[in-house]
């Protein structure tokens, strides 16, 4: 349903927001990799996707957590185009490049506030 409605606004041009939705998984030992999900940014605590990971879908929903990993990863699986905020304590931001994309090693997620995913 959020996907329809999520098409739907894309579509219409209308200014929908939807509830968040960012989902923790995991615990502190390094995981078998997780699919990222179509319409999802995938934030991942360690490198090669793998570990504890945030899906954020809806946009304008920001996502907050805090890890110290500096050797994080992510992939940007939305709609061809859009672009997940990447939001610093220091309060600079920083735009992922457009879906599909994806950074496999080297986010350092130890200085991240938030997540806006589009």
């Amino acid at each position: 349903m959020l996907r329809a409605r999520r098409r739907a606004a894309a579509s219409s041009g209308s200014a929908i927001v939807l509830a968040l939705f960012a989902i923790p998984v995991g615990g502190g030992a390094a995981q078998a990799a997780t699919p990222c999900p179509y319409y999802n940014f995938c934030a991942y605590m360690y490198a090669n996707f793998e570990g504890p990971v945030v899906y954020a879908e809806d946009c304008n929903a920001i996502s907050r957590f805090r890890w110290t990993s500096t050797n994080g990863s992510w992939i940007n699986n939305q709609t061809r185009g859009t672009r997940a905020r990447i939001n610093y304590m220091d309060g600079t931001h920083w735009y992922v490049p457009g879906a599909y994309s994806e950074q496999s090693s080297g986010m350092g997620w130890h200085r991240v506030e938030s997540i806006d995913p589009c």
